[in-house]
């Protein structure tokens, strides 16, 4: 089910090294709606972009991004997906290049669509030491080493039935789709 058009930025910018220079106001809202106070601006102002990114694939994309921005002094935008617990957001980022060497990166949302079925997996429940790797961009889970809509996913893993409560803990990457996608506009 659609909710709303929205016309929101979050941004930060990051300066040569990689370290968090600035956050926006709308990113600290962003971190509060999504019960993530962890990183509001005290906690990462001053830390390294890449203390953020755990995944390899991701973190190497993101390194390739910024080199191409930094050679070209253009910048670059992709579209990517950002899912809380009820809603399915569609995003675009935009990545500038700054006068300093560093970089500055805007998130817009683009849209959100509300989704009932994802919430069990982002809740308190108890968690199995399993871990199931999402999609950073399209956000589908690996299953079987096929990439699957996180919704069949949710089907396949019975996840609102016997194992309802030995939820996975999710971890993110980049399937290949993505991956290719993204690194051919580099």
């Amino acid at each position: 089910m659609f909710i709303k058009e929205i016309n929101s930025d979050l941004t930060y910018r990051i300066d040569k090294y990689y370290n968090i220079t600035f956050v926006n106001d709308a990113w600290n809202e962003f971190a509060i709606e999504n019960k993530g106070s962890h990183l509001l601006s005290e906690f990462v102002v001053g830390k390294n972009l890449f203390d953020f990114i755990t995944c390899p694939a991701t973190s190497n994309l993101y390194k390739m991004l910024l080199n191409k921005v930094r050679n070209t002094q253009k910048l670059i935008s992709f579209s990517f997906r950002c899912d809380s617990q009820d809603k399915k957001r569609f995003m675009k980022m935009v990545i500038n290049p700054l006068n300093n060497g560093g970089f500055e990166f805007v998130s817009i949302i683009l849209s959100e669509e509300s989704m009932d079925i994802i919430s069990t997996v982002f809740s308190e429940t108890k968690k199995e030491n399993k871990l199931l790797t999402t999609c950073s961009w399209c956000n589908k889970i690996k299953l079987d080493d096929k990439w699957i809509d996180i919704e069949k996913a949710i089907e396949i893993l019975d996840l609102f039935g016997v194992n309802y409560n030995n939820i996975p803990l999710l971890s993110h990457g980049m399937c290949e789709i993505c991956f290719l996608e993204h690194v051919k506009e580099i």
